[in-house]
């Protein structure tokens, strides 16, 4: 099945540049679990709100979705306290993790207070609290425990999970019923940013990819979304080639090797195709104007001095040249932009 979607965790704001710029790169959607409709976050960066806005997609989880993942928890306290659970104790008046009530059932924060992991922050008084203000203060282990299981209920088999914390993929590690998911995601990121790094654009301003998505949107033919889908697909083999073979380190660093080469080469093939139309048109440009002229200057009969006559009257056909060699130009440039994979990263560079 081929995946283009992502759904970030744990957190319901996104603080990596690097994970916005591999989400406007690569997936059509990067949803966010949010505790309910109309949840609002706010970033100080302009550029980042925008961003999201344009990739990102609020996420609600369903009844089914927290039955399941109250399910999972049950399962896990039945087998007793576990490391991860128990790596840390909850601190209500200095919380690791904050978390909102509306995100799971209230028998799931029950299992949790009932195994003295989870504690109700309770600042306001009854008739203060608006209806989704409640709050849990867990340990950060516990917290990220449970939004890991809430990503992986809620990726189902359609979407990557992705984040830019690095303690919610060492977290996930420790269930193997969630791990395969997370791996994936943590190579998806590092081999985008992997061919960023390759082709020197580690500086290609966010604002460059904000307004590329938004031409793919205006754009019809969906030509650009065509070229973000086979840079993805690129970037989905090279993560399966690792994830299914159980490579040594200096095997898995001269595949690596390979990959690179292969992301450099194909946009070195770009550049170069890209200047080989424009030698080539100077060259029609010149046929033209050398057939034109002489076909005109026989017209005349030869009574006609060629430097002061031809110039005008073979107008019409070196416009006609231009024309023509535009045309070409472009369709072949369309043609070399539809089977190059890295076709989309040559136009975020601007």
């Amino acid at each position: 099945m081929t995946v283009r979607s992502a759904l970030y965790y744990p957190n319901t704001k996104i603080r990596s540049p690097n994970l916005l710029k591999t989400a406007l790169l690569t997936w059509d959607k990067l949803e966010l679990i949010v505790p309910f409709d109309g949840f609002r976050v706010d970033y100080e960066d302009s550029e980042m709100a925008e961003a999201v806005d344009v990739v990102g997609q609020h996420r609600v989880l369903s009844q089914k979705e927290q039955l399941k993942i109250r399910s999972q928890v049950t399962e896990i306290l039945s087998h007793g306290p576990i490391p991860t659970l128990k790596r840390e104790a909850p601190k209500p008046r200095q919380p690791d993790y904050v978390m909102w009530a509306r995100k799971f059932d209230h028998e799931t924060w029950q299992l949790l207070e009932d195994c003295a992991l989870a504690t109700r922050v309770d600042d306001k008084q009854p008739n203060q609290r608006g209806p989704y203000d409640d709050q849990y203060s867990v340990a950060g282990s516990v917290g990220l425990t449970l939004m890991s299981m809430a990503a992986d209920v809620a990726a189902g088999k359609t979407r990557t999970c992705v984040t830019d914390a690095k303690d919610a993929y060492e977290t996930i590690a420790d269930f193997p019923m969630m791990s395969a998911r997370a791996q994936p995601g943590a190579d998806a990121d590092y081999v985008v940013h992997r061919t960023i790094k390759a082709l020197n654009l580690r500086d290609v301003p966010l604002r460059n990819l904000i307004d590329l998505r938004k031409r793919e949107a205006r754009e019809s033919g969906s030509s650009l979304r065509q070229m973000r889908h086979a840079y993805l697909d690129m970037i989905n083999s090279h993560v399966e080639d690792l994830a299914t073979h159980d490579y040594k380190e200096s095997d898995r660093a001269e595949v690596e090797r390979v990959f690179a080469q292969e992301v450099s080469d194909n946009f070195k093939q770009l550049n170069e195709a890209f200047r080989l139309p424009t030698r080539e048109m100077f060259q029609d440009l010149a046929t033209f104007g050398l057939a034109s002229g002489a076909t005109i200057f026989g017209m005349m009969g030869g009574n006609v001095a060629p430097e002061l006559t031809v110039p005008a009257m073979a107008m019409p056909v070196l416009v006609g040249g231009i024309l023509l060699s535009r045309s070409r130009f472009g369709a072949r440039r369309a043609e070399i932009l539809r089977s190059n994979p890295m076709a989309y990263l040559y136009h975020a560079r601007g």
